[in-house]
């Protein structure tokens, strides 16, 4: 009888029972990586037949797929079937530790310790983990006590209280008194500081606009009589009773008012204000605003300490707001005024302001209606006066002298001038230029600009005397052609110059900009809009030259220049965080580059 096909019969029989057998299914998907199909066929085996093995190789899916949550249950189930075993502890642990529960696994590691045979093969491993997490535990105590001690740690106690007042008196007004509700200890020294609360900046996080009487009210009685400065440009929404409220604190200590671009503050208020706590204000700016003379006479009479006052624009200061026979003015060390657009900015204003200012540094009288010639010789009785800025003045019959007699007088008269501003007018010609910068060696900035009679021979004698010459701005002056500018950006000539203003000017071509470009090695603005004559290839050569340096360089208007010049310009300036200011047309200037 042949016995080999019933072997072969049986043997089929014991694979296909195998292969229907779930848990030898779930194996051969866990050789082969196939997490999630042992996973399923684990699952199945477990109902039909839990066992030991069966929950430890489904422990083993489990921290494969990262659930340690349902890893720590089979592990636990192990040990319920077999108390004795050193991988129930061990996967039990492992998944606690994934799960965070460190504390947790330390005792299922000294559970297994305790209840596992020594000689068990794996109760070294278990020991191995006892000791490191003893160690792990107590490192983590330490660090724990660290961080602890140092969160407790306060700098208002640690540092000197001079550099607490340097770190806290950096922040912003409202930053500060979120500061302050830190804890009862920042609270009492933010607020009981003499210091923090000195300077009411609130144009710091440029939200002045926003600014309104209460929130006046809320910083005022924190900084009470410590207070120095109080700064609030474009302060539309103050009223007079945000003044009112700075004047109850008595801060009689402020040194610094700066109130602009105000329409609802009183001229009333404000000499209230200055009669009240005025005494040692140093700076006053109220420029925009309904200051009216009262207000005027008010600052005079009582800021016995004032060096600078500004009243541009302040429309309702009559003409003799200074009138000495009015006015027993107690400012007589003021150095800088300025009434741009004040009506008081008139010719009588000006000799009384030789009376009552003696020392004036700074003085800027641009204003709508032009002064007088007359006006403009009395700066010659300011003998300190080192920056002068007026519009042209307006010239005047049966006048005895020439115009450029007067600026000799002036010139001789104040011979420390620095900065000297005069636009947009007819009588300035070269020989006053010649009058005023031979006595002026240490000018600085010079603003010629709309001045029509001035020709390149006043840019000779500027290059000639100005050597310590920093700003020229010559726009709009017809007469001036590349001859003048190349007699001031020359080897003898201005060769400090660090901003020019050449703009509006049909003569100025390509060799203007190639003499800035070889002898201005500072050069850094450059204004040239609307010289048509100028093209790609001057740009270009400038950049080159000086393009390290600029920081602006405006072409409006000049429609001659390529394109891809002014792209070539705007990448090598603006790399370096300056500004190249141009309107590109469609179809203007010609391709420089092929």
């Amino acid at each position: 009888m042949d016995i080999q096909p019933r072997v072969t019969c049986l043997s089929r029989s014991i694979d296909f029972l195998k292969n229907q057998d779930p848990f030898e299914q779930g194996k051969k998907a866990f050789q082969n990586n196939d997490f999630k199909t042992a996973e399923a066929f684990f699952t199945k085996a477990t109902k039909e037949n839990p066992s030991f093995t069966l929950y430890e190789f489904r422990c083993s899916t489990y921290e494969k797929l990262n659930k340690p949550d349902l890893a720590y249950q089979d592990a636990m189930k192990m040990l319920a079937l077999n108390e004795k075993c050193a991988k129930g502890y061990i996967r039990a642990g492992r998944a606690l530790k994934k799960l965070n529960q460190h504390q947790k696994a330390q005792k299922i590691y000294n559970t297994g310790k305790e209840k596992v045979y020594k000689d068990d093969p794996l109760y070294q491993i278990l020991e191995n983990s006892c000791e490191v997490k003893k160690v792990a535990v107590e490192n983590m105590r330490v660090v724990k006590s660290e961080i602890f001690a140092s969160r407790n740690r306060d700098f208002l106690n640690l540092l000197p209280t001079e550099i607490v007042h340097e770190i806290v008196g950096r922040l912003p007004l409202k930053s500060l008194c979120m500061t302050a509700s830190v804890s009862k200890a920042w609270r009492k020294f933010i607020n009981s500081s003499p210091i923090l609360w000195r300077n009411l900046d609130f144009n710091s996080n440029q939200r002045a606009h926003k600014i309104t009487d209460q929130t006046i009210r809320v910083y005022a009685k924190r900084g009470g009589r410590h207070v120095r400065s109080f700064i609030c440009m474009d302060a539309t929404s103050i009223t007079d009773t945000g003044l009112k409220y700075l004047a109850e604190v008595r801060c009689n200590r402020i040194q610094q008012l700066e109130i602009t671009l105000n329409n609802k503050i009183s001229g009333s208020r404000f000499t209230i204000f200055i009669k009240t706590v005025g005494s040692r204000l140093t700076t006053i700016n109220l420029l925009g605003t309904l200051a009216d003379s009262q207000t005027i006479r008010a600052i005079l009479e009582t800021c016995i300490n004032l060096k600078s006052l500004n009243l541009s624009y302040c429309k309702k200061i009559g003409e003799k707001a200074f009138n000495p026979e009015l006015v027993r003015s107690k400012a007589c060390n003021l150095n800088e005024l300025c009434l741009r657009d004040c009506p008081a900015a008139s010719k009588e204003a000006l000799s009384y302001f030789a009376i009552q200012f003696p020392k004036l540094v700074k003085f800027d009288l641009r204003n709508d209606t032009d002064l007088t010639i007359t006006a403009f010789e009395s700066l010659g009785n300011f003998p300190d006066l080192e920056c002068i800025r007026m519009n042209s003045p307006k010239s005047e019959s049966n006048m005895g002298r020439s115009f450029e007699e007067i600026c000799v007088s002036v010139a001789s008269g104040c011979t420390q001038v620095r900065e000297f501003d005069m636009r947009f007018g007819s009588l300035l010609t070269d020989n006053c230029i010649l009058a005023l910068v031979s006595q002026w060696g240490d000018l600085q900035v010079l603003d010629l600009q709309g001045n029509t009679q001035l020709s390149d021979v006043a840019m000779q004698h500027i290059g000639n005397n100005c050597t310590k010459l920093r700003v020229l701005r010559i726009g709009v002056c017809p007469q001036v052609t590349d001859r003048g500018v190349m007699l001031v950006a020359s080897p003898n000539g201005c060769n400090l110059l660090e901003g020019i203003e050449i703009s509006q000017n049909g003569n100025i071509t390509n060799a203007s900009l190639e003499a800035i470009a070889e002898y201005l090695p500072g050069i850094i603005e450059i204004n040239i809009r609307c010289c048509s004559k100028i093209n790609g290839r001057a740009i270009v050569n400038l950049v080159l030259k000086r393009g390290t340096n600029l920081k602006y360089l405006a072409v409006e208007g000049c429609v001659d220049i390529a394109k891809d010049a002014i792209l070539y310009a705007r990448k090598i300036i603006e790399s370096r965080g300056g500004r190249v200011s141009h309107i590109m047309r469609e179809g203007s200037g010609r391709r420089l580059f092929a």
